[in-house]
């Protein structure tokens, strides 16, 4: 040791430092070996994802239509884990709600318009001709002499998250329609809230979007370049998962819906149903809506995707966009969901919404009411 010490005196400064410098690398290895040592041990990472889960989504799905942040805008995370599919029919359940004199009024005439075929609970055409559609709708009636504007709204993705669904309830006018996914983990009951409250209710089918697999709408999702029958199938489990529905609504889909070929059987299923058929315009090459009227199918197109932006301006901008198209065409339609800048900016909207010329309505009001191209 003394020959070291004697050794390092004579040394130059520089190599005094290499040395110090070298001294202290191997302290701070020993040290850190040391640390980690007692550490617990980490856990195992899940070998396989969940099947509805992708390499660039992990185990949560993405949020319904979650815009990209504007610039200087926080972006927003909305984690939605899937729940699992569940094993008995609908008015088996455990987690139904009590049946009570409105949730059974409601009930009454679901048997006549509801098939149960292969597991599957399936809305279809009463032996009367009566329609899911027709039964289903709301009560809202439009005068034949009422030449106002026409504004719908439709409040998609309710069910997955409660608590906000639970305030939009609670807060939005029944004109105002909901979309209501079939993930939520009660989804019956958002279908019973919205009849007690008398709103329209669409079912949301996830579609293949451009971007899959990193948006991901789930293990339902119907695929372009699935064979047909596989879609239909996946079709009759989303449907299963409720009852009461007046019509049904795309969720993402901007692949799927621009195909013609795909679309068609799924499209033969819902028109022999007697449901109404909304296209959320996923893409400006969207078929659905069209095709839909090709079948006779009651229609409606969104106009508007009212808080893609969750800017307070920019919903505002969107709702100002709706009256205009309104003016111009008679009708418009828009899409928003159930956060609470979108609520608070729709209250202040329709607040100020001028009644002499626009007439918010619920969607079915507006069935065939647009120009489909």
């Amino acid at each position: 040791m003394e020959t070291w010490l004697a050794r390092y005196r004579y040394l130059h400064w520089s190599d005094k430092v290499l040395v110090f410098t070298g001294l202290m690398v191997i302290a701070t290895i020993i040290g850190l070996s040391s640390w980690l040592a007692i550490l617990p041990p980490a856990v195992e990472p899940a070998t396989t994802l969940p099947r509805y889960a992708s390499v660039k989504t992990g185990g949560n799905r993405m949020p319904i239509n979650l815009p990209m942040p504007a610039a200087g805008q926080n972006k927003v995370t909305v984690p939605l884990s899937l729940p699992k599919r569940p094993t008995q029919r609908i008015d088996e359940r455990s987690d139904q709600s009590p049946v009570t004199p409105s949730t059974q009024r409601i009930r009454e005439p679901l048997d006549k318009l509801t098939e149960f075929s292969d597991g599957f609970t399936l809305p279809v055409v009463a032996a009367d001709g009566t329609t899911p559609f027709d039964a289903y709708r709301s009560r809202f009636v439009v005068a034949d002499d009422d030449d106002r504007a026409r504004i719908a709204l439709i409040t998609t993705g309710i069910g997955l998250n409660s608590k906000r669904s639970d305030t939009a309830y609670a807060s939005m006018p029944s004109e105002i329609s909901v979309a209501v996914s079939p993930y939520a983990r009660t989804a019956q009951s958002w279908v019973n809230q919205a009849f007690e409250q008398g709103r329209d209710v669409l079912l949301m089918v996830p579609m293949e979007p451009n971007s899959f697999p990193t948006i991901d709408p789930g293990p339902d999702t119907l695929m372009r370049d699935a064979p047909a029958a596989q879609n239909i199938q996946k079709l009759h489990t989303v449907m299963s998962k409720m009852r009461g529905y007046c019509g049904v609504l795309n969720d993402t889909g901007s692949r799927f819906t621009a195909n013609e070929v795909a679309l068609g059987p799924v499209l033969d299923d819902v028109a022999k149903r007697g449901l109404m058929v909304v296209d959320a315009r996923a893409s400006a090459y969207t078929v659905l809506g069209a095709q839909a009227k090709k079948r006779g199918i009651p229609v409606a197109v969104n106009t508007r995707f009212i808080d893609n932006s969750l800017r307070p301006d920019d919903i505002d901008r969107q709702l100002r966009d709706l009256e205009r198209t309104a003016m111009t065409v008679g009708t418009a339609v828009g899409l928003m969901r159930d956060f609470p800048i979108t609520l608070a900016r729709v209250k202040a909207w329709q607040a100020t919404l001028d009644e002499t010329q626009f007439l918010l309505t619920p969607i079915s009001a507006v069935a065939n009411t647009q120009p489909i191209r």
